[in-house]
């Protein structure tokens, strides 16, 4: 049952305890919550959970760093240092401590999965609450945390990120690019991913990049001060060919903030990841 207040579920530590809880939720909280704790899973390796005060607690190494429970008509996800992160999490919850911030998800749609993963990866960089030798989680205190160390911004704005493979830097590199340019960046990322949802994703010369397996890079972007570049690597091949370049395979175009045509990417991304792309991306 749940009402306006966090569950009776015993405290625990483990998955099962916290797989116990969710399936005991009614929907929609019960597909949401789910859906929240795959995300984690995916998006933090060594993840580990446990149960306190009623909720889900996540965290990686020595500390939980957010927590997922079901209410009357919601599912709240709280981020304990969320005063920290960036964008800052709309929700300020009560009796959760100062600095915790989150969100209210009402249903599947409310999920913006790369925001979610963006803060996840941000928060998991910041000393958790609890910890090993104060046996877990602990209420969040008044004191201040140390921020998160931001990625440097490049020339134009470009966030500069580590060479790494997979969704959780591609995500972290999104969440660090400033103004209206992220916002772009993202729609760019949730595109590709439906159309090629195989896609490899890494991060590589401060760019997003994007392989089917075998084949190679199809498709990448990066921030400049007045645009987002989107770079096709077999552009030559594509039909129409994208306006910018002229090397032998690789076309591009520049996304202002109000240029980006949704029908032609379209069509552009799909002919891309049926081609053989550039490089090896395992």
């Amino acid at each position: 049952m749940v009402t306006g207040k966090a569950s009776p579920a015993k405290p625990a530590v483990g998955d099962k305890p916290v797989f116990a809880y969710i399936a005991s939720l009614p929907q929609p909280q019960r597909g949401i919550a789910e859906r929240v704790d795959t995300l984690a899973a995916r998006t933090l390796p060594g993840l580990q959970r446990c149960i306190k005060w009623g909720m889900s607690y996540y965290g990686v190494g020595d500390g939980w760093c957010f927590c997922c429970g079901g209410f009357t008509g919601h599912v709240k996800l709280m981020f304990v240092n969320g005063a920290t992160l960036s964008p800052i999490p709309p929700v300020t919850p009560v009796a959760m401590g100062k600095s915790t911030r989150g969100v209210e998800l009402r249903s599947l749609d409310d999920l913006d999965e790369s925001q979610l993963a963006a803060w996840m990866i941000q928060v998991a960089a910041l000393p958790g609450v609890g910890g090993k030798k104060r046996e877990y989680a602990e209420m969040p205190t008044r004191k201040s945390p140390p921020r998160a160390r931001k990625p440097r911004l490049l020339a134009g704005g470009n966030p500069q990120v580590a060479k790494a493979d997979g969704d959780a830097p591609v995500q972290a590199y999104v969440a660090a690019i400033p103004g209206w340019k992220r916002d772009v960046a993202r729609r760019l990322d949730q595109l590709i991913s439906s159309l090629a949802p195989g896609a490899r994703k890494a991060v590589r010369w401060n760019s997003a990049m994007y392989g089917m397996p075998g084949k190679g890079w199809f498709v990448s972007f990066h921030v400049f001060t007045h645009y987002v570049k989107l770079t096709f690597f077999a552009g030559t091949s594509l039909v129409p060919p994208p306006s910018g370049g002229s090397a032998k395979e690789a076309r591009w175009i520049n996304i202002g903030e109000q240029d980006m045509n949704e029908a032609q990417l379209r069509r552009w991304l799909k002919q891309a990841a049926a081609l053989p792309g550039w490089g090896k991306n395992g």
